[in-house]
């Protein structure tokens, strides 16, 4: 072969190879189609063959074997023959690769058919898949905004809360931890983080809370748990929670915990503890008795004074009850209890007797109490007793009532024997006065009667004597007309007719004064009556006029008062045996009474009420069936209470106002008419109602 044939093999292999991929007939050469497969197949045979055919050609020639036109004649055949072998081969590999290709494109529209469909379906899937995701996604957005929000919300209650809140890793280093509890260890929450409890609290503390921590670790328990810790050298008492913190999956990595700060609660508790025990040695040491029953009636507490009342230990009523404890008395006790239970109303000191069952035949006696014990929701959920003994009180009690009833059947002797002394002394007092009185009216009548009867006695011959002269003055006047100038003019001055005609008269006016004055005179002496103390049969009625008589003067109308009707309906009486000069004081004691009792009325009144309803006394009497006198005394005055009329009678019991009545004249009267009399003395009234005395004493008093 020639140099030529050879260098122009090796540059066209050599553009072969550096040859563009992507341009020219390099993208033939590298297409995967059956152009891009048939040069891939020949291309090694077209350059390799010629030259080899060549080269053994070229070898032939060399050997003489043939020459040179044999040679490129073979040369020419063998290449002719080897390419139609190789075209044909390349043909039918194409040819199969067509076949290959039509099963392909067959096979390839089938799967491109079920691709389709299949890609429909997935559409349609991946469709609602999509929804499905934007759905998931939309909730995905809202689970993060809860997040959030839970977060949010979560970290305010970290943050907001005042317990201490922290995560340590399984080395003790902090994790997390809020402000409340890096403020308390006087750091910032920054300075916290990857710090461990050495680093944080004393040394005489920090071992002790790490040691716990890796025990709770280790064991993988919640454990609630209390912890002094020293902070600012102020020793401080946490109630911590702690637990353990995993991984998903399950793996412990750390620990939770929360701390709270319960100094001020230990403190409390401390206080309550020391109040409880003073309130459980005030219970014991207390001289009454004292306990606490649940609803059901048991005892839940008892001091030493109640067991000992009971009978029973301390012991045996704790967790019993009543019933129980005390079988005899639990039912009486119970419905007390129950009730107090049931209303809510506390029974306070109820008084309760009974016997101890260690001291029978015995009584004893005890102040109790029971009360409710409200619970949180306000209703009763137990009952607080107390039982005091006042068995000593009571005697002592006892000792002073019978010391008070003697005192206070003392005291009425001595009441009554004042009361007797000081109506004595009253009517002492009255009687004296009264017998002074009558003395004084005696002898004023007396003196009285002594001239009156004197000057009484002479007019008579007065006026026979005025008569004789007057008799001869007209007889001289007829038997001498004409008198002297002098007789004459004495005649004209003194009226001699006038004279002779009114002195008649005149004698008949001093014989009805000195009648009257001999009347007034009677009355005096028949109502002081001092010459009849004793007790005599007497005119009632008499008596009652002579009272009338002194006191008619009060009766008549007069400026300051109007006239006070005098109304008299006496009954047909016989002589009743009495006390007459006492009997006039009775008379004279109510009618005085009724007097000032219209006299203050008609102040009250108007001068045309008095007119239209004028003020009136009626004295009435009569004889009862049983041989006894009714004497009534009533007016129609203002009347009184009845809290007035029940003292009516008591002695130095008055409503006038000082100075006018000494409350004496009344009782006097009762006792003058009930006591001296064997009678009766009431009075009826009501305000606005006048009122009425009435006087009842039998007509023969018996010895």
């Amino acid at each position: 072969m020639a140099l030529h044939t050879a260098i122009a093999f090796i540059l066209l292999s050599t553009g072969v190879l550096f040859a563009c991929p992507d341009r020219g007939l390099m993208t033939v050469v590298t297409s995967d189609k059956a152009g891009g497969l048939m040069v891939r197949r020949m291309s090694p045979a077209a350059i390799g063959i010629p030259s080899v055919l060549g080269w053994f050609i070229l070898c032939g020639y060399q050997s003489q074997i043939y020459d040179s036109e044999l040679g490129l004649a073979l040369f020419g055949v063998f290449n002719v023959v080897i390419f139609a072998f190789l075209i044909w081969w390349n043909a039918r590999f194409l040819n199969a690769v067509d076949s290959q290709r039509h099963r392909a494109e067959a096979a390839l529209k089938q799967v491109n058919q079920e691709l389709e469909d299949r890609v429909e379906e997935r559409t349609i899937e991946l469709s609602q898949l999509n929804e499905q995701l934007h759905q998931r996604i939309a909730e995905h957005q809202e689970t993060e905004e809860a997040l959030q929000v839970s977060y949010n919300l979560l970290n305010a209650v970290i943050e907001g809360t005042t317990d201490i809140i922290f995560i340590k890793d399984l080395q003790g280093r902090y994790l997390m931890i809020n402000s409340t509890g890096a403020h308390l260890l006087g750091k910032s929450v920054e300075e916290m983080i990857g710090k461990d409890d050495s680093e944080v609290f004393p040394p005489e503390v920090a071992p002790q809370l790490m040691e716990t921590d890796r025990r709770i670790m280790a064991s993988g328990t919640t454990q609630t748990l209390e912890e002094i810790v020293y902070i600012n050298d102020i020793a401080v008492t946490y109630l911590s929670t702690k637990n353990i913190y995993r991984d998903p999956q399950g793996n412990v990595i750390g620990l939770i915990g929360m701390s709270r700060d319960i100094s001020d609660r230990k403190a409390l508790e401390k206080e309550l503890a020391r109040r409880e025990q003073l309130l459980n040695s005030f219970i014991n040491v207390a001289p009454v008795g004292l306990c606490i029953l649940d609803d059901q009636m048991r005892y839940l507490q008892i001091n030493e004074a109640l067991a000992h009342f009971n009978g029973v230990s301390v012991e045996e009523h704790l967790g019993r009850s009543l019933a129980e404890v005390l079988p005899d008395a639990a039912q009486a006790i119970e419905s007390t209890l129950r009730k107090v239970l049931t209303t809510g109303e506390a029974i306070l000191n109820m008084e309760t007797c009974g016997e101890l069952p260690g001291n029978p035949g015995v009584l004893m006696h005890w102040l109790t109490s029971q009360f409710p014990i409200p619970g949180e929701d306000g209703k009763p959920m137990g009952l607080g007793v107390t039982v005091m003994d006042i068995t000593a009180r009571k005697q002592a009690e006892k000792a002073r009532r019978e010391k008070e009833v003697q005192l206070k059947e003392k005291n009425q002797q001595l009441e009554h024997t004042l009361q007797e002394l000081q109506r004595t002394q009253g009517q002492l007092i009255q009687s004296e006065k009264m017998s002074s009185l009558g003395q004084l009216v005696a002898g004023i009548a007396h003196e009285i009667n002594n001239p009156v009867n004197f000057i009484f006695g002479n007019l008579t011959h007065v006026r026979e004597y005025t008569q004789d002269l007057l008799n001869l003055l007209r007889l001289y006047h007829q038997q001498y007309p004409n008198s002297t100038p002098e007789i004459q003019e004495e005649i004209e001055a003194i009226d001699l007719d006038f004279m002779m005609e009114d002195f008649p008269n005149l004698l008949s006016s001093m014989k009805v004064g000195a009648d009257r004055i001999r009347e007034i005179v009677l009355s005096l002496r028949n109502f002081s009556r001092i010459d009849e103390a004793e007790m005599k049969a007497v005119d009632i009625h008499e008596g009652i006029d002579s009272t009338l008589m002194i006191l008619h003067n009060r009766l008549k109308a007069k400026p300051d008062h109007p006239n006070i009707q005098m109304i008299k309906e006496y009954g047909h009486l016989p002589k009743v045996e009495c006390y007459a000069g006492q009997l006039n004081q009775v008379f004279m004691n109510l009618l005085a009474n009724a007097i000032d009792a219209l006299d203050e009325y008609n102040k009250q009144r108007s001068l045309s009420e008095i007119k239209a309803n004028p003020s009136w006394i009626k004295i009435r009497t009569e004889v009862l069936e049983c041989d006894r006198v009714v004497i009534k005394i009533a007016d129609n005055g203002s009347g009184m209470t009845e809290a007035v009329r029940q003292q009516l009678f008591n002695p130095f019991f008055t409503t006038k106002a000082i100075g006018k009545g000494t409350g004496l004249g009344l009782a006097i009267s009762y006792q003058i008419v009930v006591e001296k009399h064997n009678g009766q003395l009431q009075c009826l009234s009501a305000p606005g109602g006048g009122a009425e005395f009435i006087i009842e004493i039998p007509l023969r008093q018996m010895v």
